[in-house]
């Protein structure tokens, strides 16, 4: 959905257009002297999409990979790098991008994982010799769906409730050094 977000937006792509032109939609490329590769120009902000540039989605998708598998918010940090960098906010929309790229590496690397816990639910649900109870992967695979629906729904019904108030960078880096202190409190007591 996040790709369905992104993409149809847009006017549609001409065939004559430059490669990166069309891999990237309708990215204006301008020449040497006319000033920076704009990637949002014609995106505007009404689908929350922001990000101006080039190194500023890079930077945005390294701070995301550095800090997703860190017990701290990547989402945090992706709001304070752009605050930082005195960059306009990229917007909920990027974010969710950058975290299906996340969930895309996990999924791939995972992929012996998931093929099991999917071929155990199949055979588990298809199961005719009257055993009863799921096996460990299916399990494993319900409770990842069952732990899922909660956020799904929250981040439906919020969503703009969320981009109103909780993307500013002093709320974000008070969360960020509160949690920080009561980890580092529960970690020391251990």
């Amino acid at each position: 959905t996040t790709l369905v977000i992104l993409f149809t937006q847009r006017p549609p792509l001409s065939a004559g257009m430059p490669l990166a032109s069309r891999v990237l939609g309708q990215a204006q490329f301008t020449g040497r002297d006319s000033g920076p590769r704009r990637l949002a120009d014609n995106f505007g902000t009404a689908d929350g999409l922001a990000v101006g540039d080039f190194f500023q989605a890079i930077v945005l998708g390294i701070t995301q990979g550095l800090s997703e598998f860190l017990p701290v918010s990547s989402s945090g940090h992706l709001i304070l790098v752009s605050w930082l960098f005195g960059w306009e906010d990229q917007g909920l929309a990027f974010d969710v991008g950058l975290h299906a790229g996340t969930l895309a590496v996990l999924v791939a690397y995972f992929w012996k994982d998931w093929y099991l816990m999917a071929s155990s639910a199949f055979g588990d649900v298809t199961r005719r010799d009257g055993a009863r109870g799921l096996s460990p992967p299916t399990e494993t695979l319900m409770l990842i769906a069952i732990g899922s629906i909660p956020v799904a729904a929250a981040g439906l019904l919020l969503d703009d409730w969320i981009a109103a108030n909780l993307r500013e960078p002093w709320l974000v880096a008070t969360m960020l050094a509160l949690f920080g202190a009561v980890m580092l409190a529960v970690d020391r007591r251990s």
